[in-house]
């Protein structure tokens, strides 16, 4: 869904989440400078210089890019696929249940379903969820500064503000 932040009635940022972030709300149509009645988006003419179109629009994709990261991921590692958490506490007690070195970890994780569990994984399904993690989470780094290079390369605000996560 795309969210936009609201400040002094005005939107401030705009971004796609899969979550709803304190302080922001849903708009599929609001856009960076837009103004907001408490129901209504109004568009106002805005002329934004190309620096500070780039710099808002990377500030937006890498908010983006850090709610990708923490809304959890996929892995195979138990034999069938499960959600793994991927909050910041999460990612900590990831890394420690692999450094751990014990032969036997119970973590959180959802399956098909849904339904969450903590569950148990062996020492090698953890380092598996593990290195999981790390790959969707580089995915997500390398999306970012793909764009962030696209965002740097445009040449008129029109154009940064086209490039959105």
């Amino acid at each position: 869904m795309r969210i936009v932040r609201i400040e002094g009635g005005v939107v401030v940022d705009a971004i796609m989440s899969s979550e709803l972030p304190d302080g922001f709300i849903e708009s599929e149509t609001a856009n960076i400078g837009d103004t907001y009645d408490g129901g209504v988006f109004t568009s106002t003419l805005v002329s934004v210089s190309l620096q500070d179109a780039r710099a808002s629009q990377i500030a937006s994709i890498t908010q983006s890019c850090r709610n990708a990261i923490i809304s959890g991921f996929a892995s195979i590692a138990l034999g069938a696929a499960h959600t793994y958490p991927s909050k910041p506490e999460d990612q900590t007690n990831l890394i420690g249940a692999v450094a751990s070195g014990l032969p036997l970890i119970k973590f959180w994780c959802a399956d098909e379903s849904g339904l969450w569990s903590f569950a148990e994984h062996t020492a090698d399904q953890i380092k598996q969820v593990l290195a999981d993690a790390g790959v969707q989470r580089m995915g997500y780094s390398a999306k970012l500064a793909g764009m962030v290079a696209e965002i740097e390369a445009a040449t008129t605000p029109g154009d940064v503000l086209k490039i959105d996560w």
